[in-house]
């Protein structure tokens, strides 16, 4: 998509969050970076002591078990069985464990567990690492979708 002006000068999107690269006279790539994605599911790996291939992947599974749950039980409203893992879904996990770039570019931001209890299983803490990381690509896709509507509103 192109940024040039109706006067032909190359023209610089308002980016707050995003990074913007120059391809070419008239083209732009605009994206976000992540600090921590795969580092992330490595670090969580490491920490709950995943380390064989077959411990790793019996976790996944798990993960995998808990997100049809919820899945099935958002589908059907089933708030009898929401209710009942409530304390798993209150674990959060905000996967900042090298810095922030994309949206704030904060180095200093630091990572953060909350609602962890002794009752958390591995497979729950391992399902919060990864939607921590899924929720910083929802938030950078939408600083990259909002910065479509931007561009065409000021054209």
């Amino acid at each position: 998509e192109s940024c040039l002006s109706a006067s032909s000068f190359f023209q610089i999107p308002k980016l707050q969050g995003l990074f913007c690269y120059r391809i070419d006279k008239s083209h732009v790539l605009i994206g976000g970076a992540l600090t921590d994605g795969g580092s992330a599911v490595e670090w969580a790996r490491q920490f709950l002591n995943l380390h064989s291939d077959c411990a790793f992947m019996d976790c996944m599974d798990q993960v995998q078990a808990l997100v049809n749950e919820e899945y099935e039980a958002a589908a059907t409203s089933d708030n009898e069985h929401l209710s009942k893992r409530k304390g798993a879904q209150e674990l959060v996990v905000a996967p900042f464990l090298s810095g922030e770039r994309s949206t704030g570019f904060r180095d200093g931001a630091t990572g953060a567990v909350l609602g962890l209890t002794r009752g958390t299983t591995s497979a729950e803490f391992f399902k919060s690492v990864l939607e921590g990381c899924a929720l910083r690509l929802k938030a950078v896709l939408d600083l990259i979708i909002a910065s479509r509507y931007e561009q065409a509103s000021s054209v």
